[in-house]
């Protein structure tokens, strides 16, 4: 855990901002609802190679324009020896709108009642103005790295602004153990990339800019130890030829298999469903079967349906082979 302890305490008169440490498992809402318990101490701890969180919050008196963050080396307090700064990364945390919340949900099951500006993601922006009487969280990444010394280490993270600037000492906790690269356990998070268009602007599929986006999903996996990529079957164009026969385009999967692959970090491809639930009661039926397959009829250009008994047998052998 990081530790970051506020010179001067957290309401000074006369000064525009002032920061406090919070715990990096809390949200920080811009307006203060339901603020975290404020530290002026927060201690942050791992062992090498882990890549471990902390979180402060810039909290305003009056705007700051021009806001950015600044983080020094850490220093073995016994030894001298250092983690870089290069190793600590500083994210402004950005907020989304949310107009309602998930529906048929209790109030004591939401967060907090919508409409409302939701803590989200990390902001690529590395300056920012500040409105005033508003709290502002950063994230702060640290990978230790697999070489560090055991023991204390200190350091200072300084947000800095047109108006003035506050320091925090910064500590962190290195124990004699290394986290190996090997992973023992399969992990996959679901992401999705029919949502490029809406969430990033990119109308496009399979373009050098969505495989740029995915590149940077793929990247931002394998640094969480995320060693589980997703290529859906659908990624595989089938086509049938004019003499009946069907036939695999493995272009698009090749592509996306290979950006994950790249990163270094990921053991094992996950193709998605291949099996429909029907019936009555749809998602919760025990009455299951194969999945329906677009196909591109070649002699006319036009795409149908086939049923999975007549494309699964074909496909499958043809997909093991081609792995």
């Amino acid at each position: 855990m990081l530790s970051l302890i506020l010179s001067g305490g957290t309401g000074l008169s006369g000064q525009s901002f002032s920061l406090f440490a919070v715990n990096d498992l809390l949200r920080v809402f811009e307006d203060g609802y339901k603020l975290p318990p404020a530290h002026d101490t927060v201690s942050l701890f791992g062992i090498r190679a882990e890549t471990i969180s902390g979180q402060f919050v810039i909290d305003t008196k009056s705007k700051l324009t021009d806001v950015s963050v600044d983080i020094g080396p850490l220093t073995n307090t016994i030894t001298g020896s250092t983690v870089p700064a290069t190793a600590i990364r500083w994210d402004f945390v950005g907020s989304v709108l949310l107009p309602t919340n998930a529906p048929n949900q209790p109030l004591s099951a939401v967060v907090r009642p919508a409409p409302a500006m939701f803590p989200d993601y990390l902001m690529a922006e590395r300056k920012i103005d500040i409105q005033g009487k508003s709290y502002q969280a950063v994230w702060l990444t640290l990978d230790i790295p697999d070489n560090a010394e055991a023991g204390n280490y200190s350091g200072t993270v300084t947000a800095k602004s047109a108006e003035g600037e506050r320091s925090l000492p910064l500590s962190l906790t290195v124990y004699p153990l290394t986290l190996p690269p090997e992973r023992h356990l399969k992990i996959a998070v679901r992401y999705s990339v029919d949502h490029f268009e809406k969430y990033h602007g990119i109308t496009e599929k399979y373009s050098d800019e969505w495989y740029d986006m995915l590149k940077v999903y793929a990247d931002n996996m394998a640094a969480h130890r995320q060693n589980v990529m997703q290529a859906s079957l659908r990624t595989i164009e089938i086509s049938l030829s004019p003499d009946g026969k069907l036939e695999f385009d493995f272009t698009q999967f090749d592509r996306i298999v290979q950006v994950f692959m790249n990163t270094g970090g990921i053991d094992y491809i996950e193709t998605g469903y291949g099996l429909t639930r029907f019936g009555e009661g749809a998602w919760f039926s025990t009455e299951i079967e194969l999945s329906d397959f677009k196909v591109l009829n070649r002699e006319n250009g036009e795409t149908i349906t086939m049923a999975g008994r007549d494309v699964v047998p074909v496909f499958l052998p043809a997909f093991e082979s081609h792995l």
